[in-house]
């Protein structure tokens, strides 16, 4: 990963790792594969794929062939686990109606390795992946990133599939 440091650079290499064990996984007859076009697809977009470290505003981001991971944010965590948000639900309140966000928690490695799949999603073009999932509103005080979760969610079920939103 261009401009990283090495402990940078080693949780890259363990993310990326396990962002590839989940591709390969039945020897590429899975989910996540198919999410991505299939193994051999995924596999040669991901070796024409530029990784870099830079402070972007975001936790990463992806602009053509370069993905931009931001080396202050949660793919480099290393507190035990990171919570990811996969959705909404509508909850019913005294005062009307609330979201209540919908998320995994994941280890330090998984949630890496799901910010690279998530970006991964963006620069392969997949199907039904929300491009521009950065935008946040605030609903009621909440602020809510629904496209957002809407690809998170679409990379937890191929991808992470035994972790099951709460």
């Amino acid at each position: 990963m261009k401009d990283a440091t090495p402990g940078q650079q080693d949780r890259f290499n363990d993310a990326y790792n396990e962002f590839l064990k989940r591709l390969k996984a039945n020897g590429g007859d899975n989910p996540c594969a198919k999410l991505f076009g299939g193994l051999a697809n995924a596999l040669k977009t991901l070796a024409k794929t530029n990784f870099t470290a830079a402070s972007e505003g975001g936790n990463a981001q992806t602009k053509g062939r370069t993905i931009t991971i931001d080396p202050t944010k949660p793919f480099m965590d290393a507190s035990g686990y990171v919570w990811i948000l996969t959705g909404y639900d509508i909850a019913r309140t005294d005062g009307g109606i609330q979201l209540v966000p919908q998320k995994i928690t994941v280890g330090n490695v998984e949630a890496a390795a799901f910010i690279l799949a998530h970006e991964f999603a963006h620069r392969s073009d997949v199907k039904g992946f929300e491009p521009n999932d950065a935008n946040v509103i605030t609903l009621g005080g909440t602020q809510a990133g629904f496209a957002g979760a809407r690809n998170n969610e679409m990379i937890r079920k191929a991808c992470f599939g035994e972790h099951t939103p709460q």
